[in-house]
């Protein structure tokens, strides 16, 4: 037996329950006629399948959270809608464990901002971040002891790992560039402005310089600060100056846990 609960909130705030007992049949027929109705919907299906508690606008658009169980009344999913967009955390649960198996922020449909995993045990497994659908920026994965094992960074080109560390306690791996200049944009004035990010990766020092080459060496200018905690970062420079002179950006990565150091440069054309 299928039990379906309609649970219909009017423009009054009044209330008004219907109890449907389904037979033979996984579909819930639309009951709720009114033009601006929010309904919630339960539904109980057979042994084995999904319980599931949905908030409806005119029983056809998603809005609100909705919640996801097994047979046995474990949670499963959790998740929120906005106008029938998801919007917000969505959460998969281990069902063995109780704990979250991945948490997913979304805003509008998409996936954007931080994305977790989880082991079976609860301790962080990875963690990400997304922008418009797509990764960007630090990830982060920990081993089963909850170890440091990889750092990834996703530049501004979808889908684009531009720099990776695998750490090993004697000697890290280490590939690409960290420097992500991802915007060159003509201003007033002729002033040019440079928009980057660059990659900040656990158990590392970073130091930032803008430098200009004179007679085959470099004199360092500033030391440069990112502008949020994104990492972020920008450089504004005549035009008549960037043509006259070598400017360049140099990132050193000193390891904490090793003598290992290495160093990368961007020149600003």
């Amino acid at each position: 037996m299928i039990i379906t609960l309609y649970k219909i909130k009017n423009e009054c705030n009044s209330f008004l329950y219907f109890l449907f007992f389904l037979l033979l049949t996984t579909s819930c027929e639309t009951i709720n006629k009114c033009d601006t109705c929010l309904t919630q919907k339960v539904t109980y299906y057979g042994s084995g399948d999904t319980l599931a508690l949905q908030w409806l606008v005119n029983n056809e658009f998603h809005h609100g959270v909705e919640h996801f169980f097994d047979s046995l009344g474990n949670e499963t999913v959790s998740l929120s809608y906005e106008n029938d967009k998801l919007e917000g955390p969505m959460i998969k649960y281990n069902v063995n464990s109780g704990y979250p198996e991945f948490c997913v922020y979304y805003n509008n449909g998409k996936k954007n901002g931080p994305s977790f995993s989880f082991n079976e045990n609860g301790t962080l497994k990875e963690v990400f971040h997304n922008n418009i659908g797509f990764a960007k920026g630090p990830g982060i994965i920990y081993n089963e002891k909850g170890d440091l094992s990889q750092y990834c960074y996703y530049g501004c080109l979808i889908g684009c790992v531009l720099f990776k560390i695998d750490y090993n306690y004697d000697n890290d791996s280490v590939y690409g560039n960290p420097i992500d200049v991802f915007q060159r944009t003509d201003l007033q004035n002729d002033t040019t402005l440079f928009n980057f990010y660059i990659a900040d990766p656990p158990r590392y020092r970073r130091e930032v310089s803008l430098v200009v080459e004179h007679e085959r060496s470099l004199i360092e200018i500033k030391s440069l600060i990112p502008l949020n905690s994104a990492n972020l970062f920008e450089f504004r420079v005549n035009n008549n100056s960037l043509l006259t002179n070598n400017y360049k950006l140099v990132v050193k990565l000193q390891s904490y846990i090793t003598d290992n150091s290495y160093e990368y440069s961007y020149n600003f054309e």
